[in-house]
Order: C-alpha cells, then structure tokens, then sequence
C-alpha cells in the first residue's frame, strides 16, 4: 500500500514538472507592459523582476482603471459626446463630491460651445438624468470647498448639469 502512494506521488509531482511550463508560457507579449493573456483576454501583466508596486500598478492597469495621466486630462479634449458621458455618470460624481475637501483646480466646459454640440440631444439627456442632476447640484452647494471653487470661477451651482473629479483634486463642471 505504501508503495502504490508513494508510486501515485511521485508520478503527479512529475506531471506537475511537465505542465508547470506549459502554463507559465500562456501569456502572449506578458509584461507590466501590457500584452494578452491567452486564457482570459486582459492585458497587463506581472513579470518576475517587477516589484511589489509594479504589480500592483499592472493590477491595477488590468481592471480597468484610468491611470492619473489620462484622468489629469479628461476637459482637456472636451466633446459633446464627453459632456453626454458625464451626465450620465453623475451619481458617481455627486458621491465623490460629497467627500471632496481640497479642490485643486477647476474646469469649466460650456457644453454649447463645444464643437459638435447637439443642443436637442443634451435637452433629451438633462430631461431623462434630471434627478441625478438635482442631487449633483445639492452636492455641488453643500460642500463648501467645491461651493467656493465654482463661485471663484463665477458659476453657480444650479448651472451644472455635469462633474468630473480628475487627478490632484481636479473638477471639471459642465455647464449649459
């Protein structure tokens, strides 16, 4: 009987040689670099020199977060279909309003003057979000570092129909 388990051990620690391999090669172009892991699809990845914040960084990267430097840069390239995409995210906006303390600067985007500005579209989605956008005013007055950053840029609150939080304390407020 001991023969037999011991026989039964040494043979899957030997199949588990061969495969181990077999697997540590599955990552196509792998790296913190990006690449496509051939069994799930995500990219990034950790290479065995990175460090702990490399990893981290690369986990970070494959679940879809926006790194700093393209958060820093969200009013920067302002289109009609961003300040859409704001209008809808604004129950997320008004709950990061609401811990705000520091406001390091803040970004005013008139949503007519932008370039491909569909007024009739932005009617539809103001009309359809006009609740999330009550509460996004009301946390916009409520918090008094934001309430001062909007006055310090001559807007008012009620004006607001949209807010981004960007890197370094960033606010980017769409207006009509």
């Amino acid at each position: 009987m001991k023969r037999i388990i011991g026989l039964t051990t040494a043979a899957l620690m030997g199949a588990s040689m061969m495969v181990a391999p077999a697997l540590a090669q599955t990552s196509v172009g792998g790296g913190a670099t990006g690449g496509v892991n051939a069994e799930t699809g995500v990219t990034g990845g950790v290479n065995a020199g990175d460090t702990v914040d490399d990893a981290a960084g690369a986990a970070t990267d494959t679940m879809g977060e926006t790194d700093a430097g393209t958060t820093a840069a969200i009013g920067a390239d302002a289109t009609f279909d961003g300040a859409l995409s704001a209008i809808e995210g604004n129950a997320t906006s008004t709950a990061a309003i609401d811990t705000m303390t520091e406001i390091g600067s803040v970004e005013v985007i008139r949503i007519g003057e932008l370039e491909d500005a569909d007024m009739t579209a932005l009617e539809t989605a103001t009309t359809e979000r006009a609740a999330e956008i009550t509460e996004l005013q009301a946390a916009l007055e409520a918090n008094t570092a934001v309430s001062a950053a909007l006055e310090a840029e001559d807007v008012a609150a009620n004006e607001v129909v949209a807010a981004q939080m960007g890197a370094d304390g960033e606010l980017v407020v769409y207006v009509e």
